[in-house]
């Protein structure tokens, strides 16, 4: 149990507990955490993190904390938490990177011929769909998913999608899943129209993700099992985008009106690939 750093108490953080010792001090995870982990220095962390270019991941493992406590901590110290982008750009990260790819898979690309996980992706996708990518038999891949009972249907934006990723010769997985936890710690997911690397591709209705080039923030949209504005539209969509950052990935989004000129969609997601 840890000590809480105003009443010196030995209670775990409540809201209760959070309400009567810090008020609104939205600091409070930080102290409590610095408080009980006298390791925890300003000096520390910003040489671990800023000076050795440690990732978030690694100064998990060092403290023995989660993400959202590392988090708390970092801005609670003033320094500046990384982007995806700018972790991927360092030369620190792609030596790691490359360095445990090599050890665990014998070569710096996990999916490079040969390698353990390739054979192991190629025998689930031809035992599934019977050919080694599952763009070479895309139609089984829809009837299979449908009839699984994933979603009703796959939207004919998602099936154009599809098209030109084969069209460009990339492999890619069709809806993607990531599961992650809620607030509360309920384990949940969300699925992306199609993977392809380290992006995720979204093809997005202009109607139903309500394209801001069509649509105000109070426009209100009554759906089959809800009633809702633009802006809550796209307050869900940017968390969607959180939890694909969070997890590594980049998102290039797609809109419905935009499948009305393929090459420049090809081009989009070309340019997507190469940056």
């Amino acid at each position: 149990m840890k000590e809480c750093p105003i009443c010196k108490s030995f209670k775990r953080l409540n809201p209760k507990h959070i309400k009567k010792c810090f008020g609104n001090d939205v600091n409070y995870k930080a102290k409590y955490i610095i408080h009980n982990r006298p390791n925890i220095t300003y000096d520390y962390v910003n040489e671990l993190y800023v000076n050795k270019k440690w990732s978030m991941p690694m100064l998990c493992k060092e403290f023995d904390l989660d993400l959202k406590s590392i988090c708390a901590v970092l801005n609670f110290y003033n320094i500046r938490i990384r982007s995806i982008k700018e972790t991927r750009q360092l030369s620190e990260y792609k030596e790691r990177i490359e360095k445990t790819n090599i050890e665990r898979f014998g070569a710096i690309n996990p999916l490079s011929k040969n390698t353990e996980i390739y054979h192991k992706r190629n025998k689930t996708v031809i035992d599934k769909y019977g050919c080694e990518n599952v763009f070479q038999c895309l139609d089984l891949f829809i009837d299979n998913w449908s009839n699984n009972g994933k979603r009703s249907s796959v939207s004919s934006l998602n099936k154009k999608l599809y098209e030109i990723l084969k069209d460009l010769d990339l492999e890619f997985t069709p809806e993607y899943k990531i599961n992650y936890y809620d607030e509360d710690g309920k384990k949940r997911y969300k699925f992306f129209d199609a993977k392809v690397g380290n992006i995720l591709i979204e093809a997005n209705g202009d109607y139903w993700h309500a394209n801001p080039e069509k649509y105000k923030p109070e426009d209100v949209f009554n759906f089959p099992k809800s009633v809702i504005t633009s802006k809550d539209i796209w307050e869900l969509d940017k968390y969607k985008e959180h939890i694909a950052n969070v997890n590594g990935f980049n998102v290039l989004t797609i809109w419905e009106k935009e499948f009305k000129n393929i090459d420049y969609v090809k081009e989009r997601i070309k340019n997507s690939i190469n940056n």
